[in-house]
């Protein structure tokens, strides 16, 4: 039960880059017209105007892939629906070099060795969780 857009809708805020930002925002005021004439024809192009206009929290995700913690947040992550969440993961020890690309995982670890989740709004994280308790009351404090 996740909330699915498109890449290409959130590649602006999932790598941090302007450009991108401002060549969506060109596509969808040049159609506009055409949106509000015939909704049903451009159901992905008005799903990217509701995610710019409301974007969604941004999550960062370290963990390993096959551990039980990271499972754990994961279906923390899944089970509430959050419309137009921007959701990163990487394992420990790939960060750096994912970093470069997706600017939300920079500088993002695990915790005490345990997978950590960072809830975050414009880039601006709170504290990092590795509880699957703690990050649900995170959670359900969104909108």
């Amino acid at each position: 039960q996740t909330s699915t857009l498109p890449l290409h809708d959130a590649l602006p805020i999932f790598l941090g880059n302007d450009e991108y930002a401002r060549r969506a925002e060109a596509i969808l005021t040049s159609m506009g017209a055409a949106m509000h004439e015939q909704p049903r024809a451009y159901l992905n192009l008005i799903c990217a105007v509701d995610f710019t206009l409301r974007p969604g929290p941004e999550i960062a995700l370290v963990g390993k892939r096959s551990s039980r913690d990271t499972a754990e947040l994961l279906e923390v992550i899944h089970r509430k629906f959050i419309p137009n969440k921007v959701l990163a993961f990487v394992e420990p020890g790939s960060s750096e070099k994912v970093a470069e690309r997706v600017p939300l995982l920079a500088g993002k670890s695990m915790v005490s060795g345990k997978a950590t989740a960072y809830v975050c709004e414009n880039f601006a994280c709170q504290q990092p969780v590795s509880d699957p308790k703690t990050l649900k009351e995170m959670l359900d404090g969104i909108r």
